[in-house]
C-alpha cells in the first residue's frame, strides 16, 4: 500500500538500514538542532533535558526556515500559531482602541 502511496505522488522511496546516520541526513540535521536548541536551556540540569522539548519543538516549528521559506506550523495546520504574547497584545489593543481618541475629544 505504502509504495502505491509513493507512485501516486511521484515519491522516491529509500530504505535505509538501522543505525545508520549516514543515510538519514535530513532527520540528523534535525536532531542536532534540535540539541543545540535544548543545550540552551539545560546547561545547568542536563538530565531534565525532557521537560524543556515541547517548547523547543515549539519553538521550532514556528520559526521561519529558510527552506521552507515558512515555518513548520503553518504548512502543517495552514495558519499561524497563536502565541500568548499575541494574545496579550490583542487584548491591550481591544481595550484601549479608542484611548487616542478619547484623549483628543477632551481636549476639544
Amino acid at each position: 500500500m505504502v509504495s502505491e502511496i509513493c507512485k501516486l505522488f511521484k515519491i522516491r522511496q529509500i530504505r535505509t538500514t538501522a543505525y545508520h546516520p549516514q543515510t538519514d541526513g535530513l532527520v540528523e540535521r534535525f536532531n542536532r538542532t534540535l540539541c543545540d536548541m535544548l543545550a540552551c536551556y539545560v546547561v545547568d540540569e542536563p538530565e531534565e533535558w525532557d521537560k524543556f522539548l515541547p517548547f523547543v519543538t515549539f519553538a521550532y516549528n514556528t520559526s521561519k526556515q529558510a527552506t521552507l521559506k515558512d515555518n513548520p506550523f503553518y504548512l502543517f495546520y495552514g495558519r499561524e500559531s497563536v502565541l500568548p504574547n499575541d494574545i496579550k497584545i490583542n487584548r491591550h489593543f481591544e481595550t484601549h482602541e479608542n484611548e487616542g481618541e478619547m484623549y483628543n475629544y477632551q481636549w476639544r
